[in-house]
């Protein structure tokens, strides 16, 4: 399954994808349809929008069929996983986030354009 990867997965937060069944495949960013929200500085996911969307930067990587059932479980509440489109016109799967629970329990960081920027503008 092909996937992308918005948050704590990124390499460039030093993660070694491998270790956690995980294939990079390429860097990748949405179609200027989403808000991108973190939950705790831990997690990130997006919320489609009619209007006010970016495009958002990640990474796409290969997760075998055994592995994807445990990323899946590890999803925080108000994080499921579905599909999104890409900027070239794919479509792939990645964090989306329920609005009603981003609202209450996340901050938005869409004007940083990826979680990675996000953490490294925190003090």
């Amino acid at each position: 399954m092909i996937v992308l990867v918005i948050g704590s997965a990124l390499r460039s937060l030093g993660v070694d994808q491998e270790a956690m069944g995980l294939t990079f495949l390429e860097e990748a960013s949405t179609a200027p349809k989403y808000r991108l929200y973190s939950l705790d500085e831990q997690w990130a996911a997006l919320v489609p929008v009619d209007s006010g969307g970016v495009s958002v930067a990640g990474e796409l990587v290969e997760v075998s069929d055994q592995r994807w059932p445990e990323i899946v479980a590890s999803e925080p509440p108000g994080i499921v996983t579905g599909p999104i489109e890409l900027a070239d016109g794919r479509e792939v799967t990645a964090a989306l986030g329920d609005p009603d629970h981003m609202e209450g329990h996340a901050v938005e960081i869409t004007e940083h354009g990826s979680f990675a920027a996000y953490l490294a503008s925190l003090p």
